[in-house]
């Protein structure tokens, strides 16, 4: 009998942990959907015409294979219509007033992206850069953007050695519908 009470007793300190670690990051903003690729998965992108609708076909390797990935380096590798951020102010956007993707070449985002503006409804693609350790202390609450009405994924560009935790602390609140990916890209 004591055998099978102990046992129970482990069982439900397992259940409480994993519910623990469940509920710890549901409020910590945690982004169970964090990916981080290299400058080798953007060169083994393979752009192969565009359809009738005038997107992209793009053909991958094995490595990342998801359609939702496939879609993700259309958009990045693709010269569509976007909006160009600069210290948090619109600069220009290129080809029409439905950008497909938002790129800023600095953290200064916030007051911009909670705004309203017609122009987010169209953008699947959010690019930022992290340009020094300093911009790890801001961050996006994806929960926020509610303007972003077909946002699918934002890449952040870390232009220093940076980790997936502290990618999480940066991008908050993402839910399963975004995907957010990340590079190191070390820049001289």
């Amino acid at each position: 009998m004591k055998k099978k009470y102990t046992s129970l007793f482990n069982l439900r300190n397992i259940a409480l942990t994993v519910f623990s670690l469940f509920i710890l990051n549901t409020i910590t903003g945690q982004n169970t959907n964090l990916i981080q690729v290299s400058e080798s998965d953007f060169e083994n992108v393979i752009l192969s015409g565009k359809n009738t609708d005038g997107s992209v076909i793009s053909s991958r390797p094995n490595t990342l294979e998801k359609k939702n990935d496939q879609r993700f380096f259309e958009i990045a590798n693709a010269k569509v219509s976007t909006m160009y951020v600069d210290k948090g102010n619109v600069r220009k956007v290129s080809e029409g007033n439905n950008p497909i993707k938002l790129k800023s070449e600095d953290f200064q985002l916030n007051t911009l992206l909670n705004s309203k503006n017609k122009m987010f409804e169209s953008v699947e693609l959010i690019i930022v850069k992290l340009n020094q350790q300093s911009d790890l202390n801001k961050s996006i609450n994806v929960s926020n953007l509610t303007e972003f009405k077909k946002l699918k994924y934002i890449f952040v560009k870390c232009n220093f050695e940076c980790s997936s935790s502290q990618i999480q602390q940066v991008i908050l609140n993402t839910n399963q519908d975004i995907t957010v990916y990340y590079i190191v890209t070390e820049e001289s």
